[in-house]
């Protein structure tokens, strides 16, 4: 194949595969592909995963204090000259050209207060305690997905309302030239007309920048390459049995579900922990050691049994500290604060997971109010329109009536969009609140 062809198939292969993945990420993109999408892309939320490898090598680190310490030694010495000793008037020198020795050596701690047994507790603790924060960071992660998700499809909402208000201007402007060149209307009528067309340009040209910078923000949180217009599915997250339920339950209920909840009490359980290790100090540690050593020296790099010597030795020691400068006391007081001060973190997280679940159950209720409210006022908006285009086009009515109507009709719609935006957002903030993920089930890889 010569080099030109090579070139074309390649050519041939790469635009294939780039028609491939601009038809993949132009594929519409529901709530549950966001989510994957953000679980898939997040630094932060990888990093947080990453601390449970952390929390797997402080386990193993906390259970060799447990283990014995076994030790190989060795080593090899050559004298190029041997040190001569005058005793009783001769000279003897002391040593050989050629030393070697090795030995393995056994440490087991046998008793140290407790203080590994603590470790070995407060690292599972903290093991459990990386796992609600890996959960927690999955919640907050897919709560911010789904709101800059619910951001996105509002802004469409709105552009489609500019559009369709600078439509609704313009046809009546067309109808309102139309009586002015018949001699119907006044001249001030059609300036009117006109200039509102006018208005209405700016209000479209900012919505579609808001409707950009949403997709941007929610482009840059999903993976999504730049420059792919994105195409949204509307969907909305999972309901929960517990909406109907009253303030005190919901707040009871959230206290076994939240992971940041959880996530506090393994870690009273680690300082608790803490607190037990540095009292160990008071009391004695005691270890047992075993080892075998293996000895030679000789004249030549040649060793003979006869020039070998062997040892066994075991040894039980004890250590207590009788004055440290009051350190032990020390690290307990410290040890303690940071127990209290835990304690405290945990009521004011209680207090917060309160306020939160009343505050979001307080806006959906709020919004949905809002947006019953509004589909009402959105039927009769329309209903309103029809009825001025109609009076005004058979001359009984006035433009004032229809632009009147136009900008009823579009407060209305602006406001249905807005309700029911607000409404998904609140019920995505409630379901963190409670604990519990915008969707009850998204794969991920």
């Amino acid at each position: 194949m010569t080099l030109h062809r090579r070139l074309k198939s390649a050519a041939f292969l790469a635009a294939c595969f780039l028609t491939a993945a601009s038809a993949l990420a132009q594929q519409p993109l529901s709530l549950a592909d966001a989510i994957r999408g953000g679980l898939e892309t997040s630094e932060r939320y990888h990093i947080t995963m990453a601390e449970q490898d952390r929390a797997d090598a402080r386990i193993t680190q906390a259970r060799s204090g447990i283990l014995p310490d076994v030790r190989f030694d060795g080593s090899y010495t050559r004298s190029f000259k041997i040190p001569v000793y005058q005793i009783g008037g001769q000279s003897i020198p002391f040593g050989s050209p050629h030393s070697a020795s090795w030995g393995v050596s056994v440490d087991q701690s046998l008793w140290e207060g407790g203080r590994v047994f603590a470790a070995w507790a407060a690292a599972r603790s903290y093991h459990a305690m990386t796992e609600q924060m890996s959960a927690q960071a999955r919640l907050d992660l897919e709560t911010d997905v789904a709101q800059a998700f619910f951001d996105a499809v509002l802004a469409r909402r709105l552009v489609e309302v500019a559009e369709k208000s600078l439509a609704l201007a313009a046809e009546n402007a067309t109808v309102v030239g139309r009586k002015f060149a018949q001699g119907l209307v006044s001249e001030y009528d059609h300036l009117r007309a006109t200039v509102r067309v006018a208005n209405l340009k700016p209000p479209l040209i900012q919505a579609r920048n808001s409707q950009q910078l949403a997709d941007s923000r929610l482009r840059i949180m999903v993976g999504s390459p730049a420059g792919v217009e994105l195409e949204l599915l509307d969907s909305e997250p999972d309901s929960s049995s517990w909406e109907a339920a009253s303030l005190d339950q919901l707040v009871a209920e959230a206290g076994k579900r939240r992971p940041d909840v959880q996530a506090s009490d393994y870690e009273m359980r680690i300082l608790k922990n803490g607190v037990q290790s540095a009292k160990a100090d008071y009391w004695p540690t005691l270890k047992l050691r075993g080892s075998f050593v293996w000895q030679t020296q000789a004249d030549e790099f040649k060793y003979r049994p006869s020039d070998v010597s062997k040892s066994w030795q075991g040894m039980l020691m004890i250590s207590y500290p009788l004055f440290d400068g009051f350190r032990r006391s020390g690290n307990v007081g410290l040890a303690k604060v940071d127990l209290s001060q835990a304690q405290y973190r945990r009521q004011a997280l209680l207090k917060g997971v309160t306020l939160e679940i009343e505050l979001a159950r307080g806006n959906f209720l709020e919004a949905t109010q809002r947006l019953e409210a509004q589909k009402e006022t959105v039927a009769q908006a329309e209903r309103g329109m029809a009825i001025a285009n109609v009076r005004y086009e058979s001359g009984v009515g006035t433009l004032l009536e229809v632009l009147d109507a136009q900008l009823e009709l579009t407060t209305a719609q602006i406001y249905a969009q807005t309700a029911r935006h607000d409404r998904l957002v609140a019920r995505v903030q409630w379901r963190r609140a409670m604990g519990e993920l915008v969707l009850a089930s998204v794969d991920t890889k």
